[in-house]
């Protein structure tokens, strides 16, 4: 922490039903408020596999085909020049960009609901032809996010605290919202030219089921002991989830289905 500025986190651990976790620094510099175990934090790419989760449930329903193209389900994204599919969506075989100018997409100040959030993307070409290359994109999870809301009828966030958070026990799980009284929130931070400052506002709703999620470490581990002892997905479809894809070329990507 003292070597890379790091101002508050939280660790934790759990193996054979025991389980500890525990803060460590300031979630509130300026306050003097310490981190603890509930600390919440913004989880990033962490919500990709919860996004995949929530993808899967659908499939195993009958809701959602893996090799469907994405248009099935998200009918105003725009077709491109080859079909994308759920299972190449999954996988980050689909070609579809990450971000291309992140010093407009990677700071929007305003909320954007998933029609607005898939816009920002929806006209960009694809990176390459669906199921040839691995290419890391959360423009592709955002598109697997209105996916869930059209096989499903509800909305992302509705769905996943009914589908996947809650019956796991991941009740401090939720979308970012700055608006939000969310409890145990951690203020951000950035170092500029080594000294400590607030970080930037952003809202992220942008980012929803790429990276728009905010949760504590002991969901986390929630959330690991729930996939472990597959508490929402069969055995079956909880191993081809956790089994790299391959590109068209056979190549083994080392990625499974998020």
């Amino acid at each position: 922490m003292k070597r890379d500025g790091v101002t508050g986190l939280t660790i934790g651990f759990q193996k054979d039903g025991f389980r500890w976790v525990k803060g460590f620094g300031l979630a509130d510099v300026e306050n003097k408020i310490p981190t603890k175990e509930e600390s919440s934090y913004r989880m990033a790419s962490v919500a990709k596999p919860m996004t995949a989760v929530g993808v899967l449930l659908l499939v195993e329903q009958g809701k959602i085909d893996l090799d469907a193209e994405v248009q099935k389900y998200v009918p105003y994204f725009p077709k491109k020049k080859h079909p994308v599919t759920i299972r190449q969506l999954l996988g980050h075989l689909g070609g579809i960009s990450h971000y291309q100018n992140y010093d407009l997409e990677g700071h929007f100040k305003n909320y954007k609901n998933t029609r607005q959030a898939i816009k920002v993307f929806e006209d960009f070409d694809l990176v390459n032809e669906p199921g040839t290359r691995y290419s890391y994109t959360s423009y592709g999870y955002n598109l697997l996010g209105a996916v869930i809301e059209g096989a499903s009828g509800k909305s992302y966030g509705e769905y996943m605290t009914e589908n996947v958070w809650k019956p796991l026990g991941m009740n401090a799980t939720m979308l970012d919202n700055p608006n939000k009284i969310i409890p145990n929130r951690v203020k951000g931070y950035r170092l500029i030219n080594g000294n400590l400052a607030n970080s930037e506002f952003i809202d992220i709703s942008s980012r929803f089921a790429a990276g728009g999620i905010r949760s504590t470490v002991p969901d986390m581990l929630d959330f690991a002991k729930g996939m472990n002892e597959g508490k929402l997905l069969s055995d079956k479809m909880r191993s081809e989830m956790w089994t790299s894809q391959t590109a068209r070329n056979g190549y083994n990507i080392g990625y499974g289905y998020g």
